[in-house]
């Protein structure tokens, strides 16, 4: 299989995988009884640690990407 195949089944998944997550967050999220004031912090926290999941998913496979393929 090719590198770019791959490279986008993998990012499929990846993608998948993060909807999912967040679809069973948000789901258990609302059923949790949390102070009002608490709950937009709370909320926020696993979209910044995506965020920083994702840069450093990026950083790692970005100097791949720039290589030509052999």
């Amino acid at each position: 299989m090719p590198k770019t195949r791959k490279f986008l089944k993998n990012k499929l998944v990846i993608r998948l995988l993060l909807v999912l997550g967040g679809a069973a967050y948000v789901t258990t999220f609302s059923q949790l009884d949390i102070h009002i004031l608490l709950k937009p912090y709370l909320a926020l926290v696993p979209v910044q640690a995506g965020a920083l999941l994702y840069l450093f998913y990026l950083k790692k496979i970005a100097p791949q990407l720039s290589k030509p393929f052999n």
